[in-house]
């Protein structure tokens, strides 16, 4: 059940509102909230998007709005699922940066210019550093399982530099095969948003406090006619107030 402070939230009629709380405050609940009292006021499922930042996140949300009517038309998913599902439109051939198509690559400049790594070696560092990004390994262990030659050709693999020993990158082939990143991907649609003249009718974001520079400009460029962010109070990477939004603070439990 709602507390009051939520209900004058998922209630409200202003356009544009920004709700900062505290952890547990029920913010994503708030939101959840709100999109199911627009869908029952009559808004079309189709003019809302609901944007999150982790495909799991992405999913709770969709399992906590599966029996609402209408929900299926709605676009629940991460910021640059949505970007993809935009930029399609804009006709351009591209494939996304994955994983799989890193390894891929690397396996062909190992085979044509490698010296020193092997591809079973490359695997081993990759996994290593994944470790490393979770906080589960340190910096130290990469210096037990790697020699300075192997890393020096990995850094040159997936540096700017090119050269006649190394005249192949993974940039030069991600530009040969129309490959882009994930950031590439919301500078491109921003753009190509802008120039076809785009607008979301209403837009809601959760953990808006976690976005940078590229994700501000691509909701920017969405011109949602009504939009909804939350966020982390502690944080405080949330929109400053320009005379057109409310900002609402739930309390904590």
């Amino acid at each position: 059940m709602l507390d009051e402070n939520q209900l004058e939230i998922v209630n409200s009629n202003e356009r544009n509102i920004i709700v900062e709380a505290g952890a547990g405050s029920g913010k994503t609940r708030t939101l959840i909230e709100r999109i199911k009292r627009l869908l029952n006021d009559g808004v079309e499922p189709q003019n809302i998007v609901a944007i999150t930042f982790t495909n799991m996140a992405a999913e709770e949300m969709k399992e906590r709005l599966i029996d609402v009517t209408g929900i299926g038309d709605c676009f629940i998913g991460t910021i640059h699922s949505f970007a993809n599902k935009i930029f399609k439109n804009s006709n351009e051939d591209y494939k996304i940066y994955t994983d799989e198509i890193e390894n891929q690559f690397m396996q062909v400049l190992i085979s044509l210019y490698a010296k020193h790594i092997t591809m079973d070696k490359f695997l081993m560092y990759k996994d290593l550093q994944h470790k490393i990004d979770l906080g589960v390994s340190d910096e130290g262990e990469l210096s037990s399982i790697m020699l300075p030659s192997e890393m020096h050709e990995i850094n040159i693999f997936f540096g700017d530099e090119t050269s006649n020993e190394y005249p192949q990158t993974i940039k030069t082939l991600c530009k040969k095969h129309n490959v882009i990143t994930f950031d590439e991907l919301l500078k491109k649609t921003t753009a190509y948003f802008k120039e076809i003249g785009g607008k979301v009718e209403y837009l809601f974001v959760d953990e808006y406090q976690d976005i940078g520079t590229l994700e501000k400009n691509f909701f920017k460029a969405l011109n949602a006619d009504n939009y909804f962010y939350v966020g982390d109070e502690k944080q405080r990477n949330l929109p400053a107030l320009n005379g057109r939004e409310r900002k609402l603070f739930p309390k904590s439990y």
